[in-house]
């Protein structure tokens, strides 16, 4: 908690010293500490919330778990910080700056077999399943899906 409460006056003392809100606000690692923060403090306020006894069973259900997941991607934001300040580490800086310029071309790969995997999908279902075993009589309800 001192460690989130630091980094947060230090965020807060940043912008202040620039004067504009929106010019602090413009730089991308200045909003997703500003989303890591929010994240953050919502998780702890409702991680805090005491729980009723009659609460239902569902995952989604209750303050302490939706806490709980404000918390865990309050983390996987801070550990993507994180690389950010490892970008002036001599040996890991290039790194991450080649692998950032290849994320641009994993997308289009990823797009492509998306749609390759989904082609083969429905070829394969249509080869190995019986057409009348998706309609009945009447063309109007598929009852098979």
């Amino acid at each position: 908690f001192v460690w989130f409460g630091l980094l947060l006056v230090d965020e807060l003392l940043q912008g202040i010293s620039l004067g504009n809100f929106w010019d602090w606000y413009d730089v991308f690692w200045n909003k997703l500490d500003a989303l890591m923060y929010t994240f953050n403090l919502c998780g702890l306020i409702l991680v805090n919330i005491p729980a009723e006894e009659d609460a239902a069973t569902c995952f989604l259900e209750g303050p302490y778990n939706i806490g709980r997941i404000l918390l865990s991607i309050s983390s996987t934001l801070f550990f993507l910080r994180l690389l950010h300040m490892f970008t002036c580490d001599k040996a890991l800086g290039p790194t991450l700056l080649m692998i950032q310029k290849m994320i641009g071309d994993f997308k289009v790969f990823i797009i492509l077999f998306c749609i390759i995997a989904v082609a083969f999908g429905v070829g394969y279902a249509v080869v190995l399943t019986d057409p009348s075993d998706f309609f009945d009589d009447s063309w109007g309800s598929l009852s098979g899906m």
